[in-house]
């Protein structure tokens, strides 16, 4: 493998996802990146990858990185053989004092089980001291493909230059040129994809799925989705469908609410693309707290609509099947995944349908009142739609996320 990597699954585990993907597009990457949920079969394995077929392990600062034994343990086989190690340094991570090392077993209690695996406490308590000296590569707040690629170039640099070695490296000093530049790209675009711009996990699987359905939707360029960056994005007039990624925080963004109210206006097609197992679909209460929190976000921009208007919206929004994509399955989950939703997206996706001006902002509390049709529905019926039938011999999102139990 030309490269291993290291990864906390909550925090950066769909960034690793997206970082994969635009490593193996890279003319510089000429062997396999090692990604768990791609070719780990065998737990048994995973320090005998590092040790004995790799070039070059990258370790994702995210902020509880180091509170993982198996993370840890690749760290310290690298450390332990000299093998190439370069971290990448997640906005808002801090290295621990120098005592958390030093009592580093009672503040992570399963780091005693790599003593199994030859690697002892001294061994790994070296290995993060050591860590700290590696190249560093800085990410900036901003999430984009430029950056993404930025990324991935500067790391086959690493490679190829020891002169970088234990440097620190910042990363998007064009970011702002970067954004402006996407965003004029897409306007002639007719599929955008939307997701909550706060929320690193979730701009990433917006950007997984602009990438997985590039080569299906090849043919007519035009249709290749595009997807918002920040909040001062607007719906361009050419879009015609929307694939909302959901989170369980997308209807408190702020960008969520204004350009799902402009997709109204405009009246087009949005399909929900569930990112997240926690996502809660939407309940009368729900659809209350959510029109609570849009109307602060409406006030404050002086808009023309009300919270109730928007919890209308996102309760037609869910009319539609939803499609569970989650980055971190197997490639060929994921295949089948985005197959899915371009098959949505060529289909018959119903638009919105829905007049704004018509719903006034007692709407919501009076159809709660009266147990409306419209605010009901079997939230079980919902998610059974989420699970795709797989043919039997494939292992998909809604089964093991992989063998082996690493996180």
């Amino acid at each position: 493998f030309q490269f291993f990597i290291c990864h906390h699954k909550a925090g950066a585990g769909n960034f690793t996802r997206l970082l994969k993907m635009i490593l193996q597009s890279n003319s510089g990457v000429v062997r396999k990146v090692f990604l768990d949920s791609d070719d780990l079969r065998d737990l048994g394995t995973l320090f005998g990858t590092v040790s004995s077929d790799l070039e070059t392990l990258v370790v994702l600062l995210s902020k509880e990185i180091l509170l993982r034994p198996w993370c840890m343990g690749e760290v310290s086989t690298a450390y332990a053989n000299k093998i190439q190690v370069v971290t990448v340094l997640f906005p808002g991570f801090e290295y621990p004092e120098d005592s958390f090392l030093e009592r580093y077993e009672e503040h992570v209690p399963d780091a005693n089980m790599l003593s199994g695996h030859g690697i002892s406490l001294d061994l790994l308590k070296t290995a993060l001291r050591w860590l700290q000296s590696r190249t560093t590569i800085a990410l900036p707040h901003d999430m984009s493909n430029s950056l993404m690629k930025e990324l991935a170039d500067t790391l086959v640099k690493t490679q190829r230059s020891k002169k970088i070695d234990g440097q620190h490296l910042a990363l998007g000093q064009d970011a702002a040129m970067a954004l402006t530049t996407e965003r004029h790209a897409g306007s002639k675009f007719s599929n955008y994809i939307l997701a909550n711009t706060a929320n690193w996990e979730s701009q990433c699987t917006a950007l997984v799925l602009q990438r997985l359905l590039a080569p299906l939707m090849s043919s007519e360029p035009q249709e290749i989705p595009q997807v918002f960056k920040d909040s001062s994005d607007d719906l361009a007039p050419s879009c015609k469908q929307l694939c909302l990624i959901c989170d369980t925080a997308i209807f408190r963004s702020p960008l969520a609410v204004n350009i799902l109210l402009q997709a109204a206006k405009q009246d087009i097609a949005v399909l929900p693309v569930v990112s997240e197992a926690t996502f809660r679909f939407p309940t009368p209460q729900y659809l209350t707290e959510i029109a609570a929190t849009a109307e602060e976000f409406l006030k404050q921009a002086e808009a023309e609509y009300t919270g109730a208007q928007f919890a209308r919206v996102v309760n037609r929004i869910f009319k539609e099947i939803a499609v569970e994509l989650n980055p971190q399955d197997a490639e060929l989950a994921l295949k089948m995944r985005s197959q899915a939703i371009h098959n949505r997206l060529k289909g018959s996706l119903r638009k919105l349908g829905i007049d704004l001006d018509s719903t006034d902002s007692a709407w919501l509390k009076d159809a709660v009142d009266r147990g409306s049709d419209e605010l009901h529905w079997d939230v079980s019926d919902l998610e059974s739609y989420l699970t795709l039938s797989p043919p039997s011999n494939t292992v998909c999102s809604t089964g093991p996320r992989m063998g082996p139990a690493r996180a």
